[in-house]
Order: C-alpha cells, then structure tokens, then sequence
C-alpha cells in the first residue's frame, strides 16, 4: 500500500497543476479506489469523465467503482460503454459483473472465447462442470499457485485425493497463503483429518 500512497500523492499534484489532464484524475481515481476510498475515487473519476467522457480507461475505472459499490446496473452501463469504446479490460470485466450478481450462465457465454483462462474454468466449476473446469485449467498458458489450487477443488469435487494432494502441494509451494486457505476450506472438509492432506498443509 506504501507505494500506492505515494503515488495518489503524485497523482493528486497532477490533477492540482495540471487540473485540465484528464489521465492525472483518471490515475488519482484508480489509485483511490485501488486504497479502498470509493468516496474519494468517485470525485476524481467524475472530473476524468467530465473532461474526457468517451475514454474507455475513465470508463472501465468508473464501472469498476460501481462494481465495487455493488451497483451491477451502472456497472453493466460502464463497461459496455467501455467495451465500444474499445477497452478490452472492459471486456474482461463483464464477465466478472455477472460471477458477482450471480449469473454464471452469462458469464461462461461471455468467457467462451477465452478457452484457456482461470475464469472461465472458475465459472465452469460454478456451474458444475467440473471435467471441464479440469481441462480448462489444464491448457492455461501460466500454471501458476491459483490455477493449482482451483484444480485441486475441482478434482476434491470428484473425489480424486492423489490429484488433490499433487496440485495442492503444487500451488501451496509456490504461495504460502493457500496453506491457511486449504485448512479452512470447506471443499476439503473430507480430507481434513486425513494425515497426507495434514502433511501438505
């Protein structure tokens, strides 16, 4: 968070003496919402917007915020808005809308195009495709601690200990964080009291 601080610092200057820049309120806006200051992040996005109101990096922020307001309808507007206007952050933001509201259907139609990436596996595992979901993950370019982890709910989900073990040791090497994440998570609950699980974790 240091560094964030420092730079909404910077990009408060920015909007102070360059106050007609639309990026300076456009980067101040993120950089407060990164912090968790919707309040303050909303006045920066609006400047952005007022000066510059079809730049899609204003936009996808200005939908981000409302994301993170939770409210999915001024949400769904931005990032369209976004979208057309050719961000494709944006574009990856829809789909997220609809995990948030709910509406897993959508966003695995919306994902579809993206074969091989962690969120259309994680949507795969939401609507019960678990195979799927498996294969998903198996032709991700970046086998990183998340996609591990998420293979082994997924093969928790079919019953598959030695997989589960395999990727969980896999993705708890490589982020410490998932130890503690594994020990309380309710799709292990069946291995908990298991001696191998316990050693991995």
């Amino acid at each position: 968070n240091y560094n964030y601080e420092t730079k909404l610092k910077y990009y408060k200057w920015a909007t102070e003496n360059y106050s007609n820049e639309w990026a300076a309120w456009n980067n101040a806006g993120a950089v407060a919402f990164y912090l968790g200051d919707y309040a303050e992040a909303e006045r920066y996005l609006n400047v952005a917007r007022e000066i510059n109101p079809h730049n899609p990096d204003v936009l996808n922020n200005t939908g981000l915020l409302c994301l993170g307001k939770k409210d999915y309808t001024l949400a769904k507007y931005y990032f369209e808005e976004a979208a057309r206007q050719g961000s494709t952050d944006a574009e990856t933001n829809l789909p997220i809308l609809n995990i948030k509201k709910g509406d897993y259907q959508a966003a695995e139609k919306q994902l579809k195009k993206e074969t091989c990436s962690y969120n259309l596996a994680f949507v795969q595992l939401l609507n019960g495709e678990t195979s799927n979901c498996i294969r998903t993950l198996d032709c991700c370019l970046d086998q990183n601690a998340d996609v591990h982890y998420l293979r082994a709910v997924a093969y928790a989900r079919l019953g598959d200990k030695s997989n589960v073990l395999r990727n969980l040791k896999l993705s708890v090497d490589e982020n410490y964080d998932y130890k503690e994440k594994a020990a309380t998570d309710t799709e292990f609950r069946a291995y908990w009291d298991d001696a191998d699980f316990k050693s991995v974790i």
